[in-house]
C-alpha cells in the first residue's frame, strides 16, 4: 500500500474518531448535568483528534499531548490564517486531564458544557473544510 494511501486512511480515521467523540458528547446531554464533566472531556478529545488529523495531512507527526494550544501552534505554522479561528478551541485543553481527577474535579454547568460542544464542533468543521481544500474527502 502506498504511503499516501496509508496517510489518507489515517487522516480519515482520526476525523472519524473526532466525530465519534463529538456525537457521544452531544448524545450524552440527554443524561443530565451530572455528566457534564465527561461530556466536556469528549469535546476536548474531539477537537484534539481533529487537529491531529490535520497535522497528519500536513505530514507532521502529532505530539503525544492533550495541549490544544500546542497543536494549534503547529498548525498555524502552515496555516497562519487558521490561528484566529482555532484560538478559542484552546479553552478545551483543561477538560483533557484536570477535570477527570478528584482533586481538580467539578461539574461544568449547562452553559459551559454547551460552549464546549460548540468549540469541538467548530474545530471539526474548520479542520474538515481545510482537509477538503487539501483534496481529502
Amino acid at each position: 500500500m502506498s504511503e499516501n494511501l496509508e496517510k489518507d486512511k489515517l487522516v480519515t480515521r482520526w476525523i472519524s474518531l473526532a466525530c465519534g467523540d463529538l456525537a457521544y458528547a452531544q448524545k450524552s446531554l440527554e443524561l443530565g448535568e451530572q455528566f457534564n464533566d465527561k461530556i466536556c472531556f469528549h469535546c476536548q478529545q474531539a477537537a484534539e483528534k481533529a487537529l491531529k488529523a490535520l497535522l497528519i495531512a500536513l505530514e507532521v507527526r502529532p505530539p503525544k499531548t492533550h495541549d490544544i494550544r500546542a497543536l494549534v501552534a503547529l498548525i498555524s505554522k502552515d496555516f497562519p490564517d487558521m490561528l484566529d479561528t482555532l484560538t478559542p478551541v484552546v479553552d478545551l485543553t483543561d477538560y483533557a486531564v484536570e477535570i477527570r481527577y478528584p482533586d481538580e474535579w467539578y461539574v461544568p454547568d449547562a452553559a459551559e458544557t454547551e460552549r464546549a460542544i460548540e468549540l469541538a464542533h467548530k474545530a471539526i468543521v474548520v479542520v474538515d473544510a481545510r482537509l477538503k481544500q487539501m483534496g481529502y474527502s
